[in-house]
């Protein structure tokens, strides 16, 4: 953000100002300066100046006119002949137009002044805070930019995590699930073979029970039939 205002604008609200002030002083010190040239003798002193002018000298014994006398108002010799208290000379007093160039010349020079010795290192003051502050700026930015991207990183890495671990889990569990099926299907295979085993030798032990009594009836029966007959069958 730039604080620095348009030159434009800037000269003319100077000018404006400086115009307007040095105008107002131009017209004050111009009515100063006027009010002396308006003294104008009255009569009565035109009349004594004009007496004194005409008085005659008087003339010694050879006829030769004599010296002025010496009178208190004549101070022309002392002054170099110049009269004070005249009213002065058409055009001698500035005006106002003039008194307005000057100042406005003084005016320049000072804008001039002004503008090397403290508007510019103002400005480039300014100008430097400025650079401080978006650089400042710019450099946060870059490390807001740079936390988003670790974050975003960081983000998709623990995305990354979750679905290891879900995959993981389901990976257990699958294999979790294919180890009981196998678990049961070789218990229901050891149970089927000791049933099948259990009955077989229940089968064996009873074909040979049923063996042994048949034997153990054949002959019980062929000693009775010995018995009765009287003599061996």
């Amino acid at each position: 953000m730039s604080l620095r205002l348009p030159h434009s604008l800037t000269s003319a609200l100077v000018l404006a100002l400086c115009a307007c002030a040095f105008g107002a002083w131009s017209v004050r010190a111009d009515d100063g300066h006027s009010a002396p040239a308006e003294h104008v003798p009255d009569a009565s002193s035109q009349t004594a100046h004009d007496g004194h002018a005409h008085t005659p000298v008087p003339s010694d014994e050879s006829g030769h006119p004599g010296e002025h006398p010496e009178s208190p108002d004549d101070h022309g010799g002392d002054h170099g002949g110049i009269d004070y208290n005249a009213a002065p000379l058409p055009g001698s007093a500035p005006g106002m137009g003039t008194l307005f160039v000057f100042s406005l010349i003084l005016f320049g020079g000072f804008v001039l002044a002004a503008r090397t010795l403290l508007w510019t290192p103002l400005i480039d003051a300014l100008d430097q805070r400025e650079a401080r502050v978006n650089q400042a700026y710019a450099e946060a930015e870059a490390v807001k930019a740079q936390a988003e991207q670790l974050l975003a990183q960081h983000e998709a890495r623990m995305a990354e995590v979750h679905e290891q671990v879900h995959g993981i889990v389901a990976q257990a569990r699958k294999e979790a699930e294919q180890e009981k099926a196998r678990i049961v299907a070789e218990a229901e295979g050891h149970a089927r073979e000791l049933r099948e085993r259990t009955i077989a030798e229940i089968c064996s032990a009873r074909d040979d029970a049923m063996s042994q009594l048949n034997q153990s009836l054949d002959s019980e029966v062929a000693k009775a039939v010995e018995q009765l007959v009287g003599h061996p069958v």
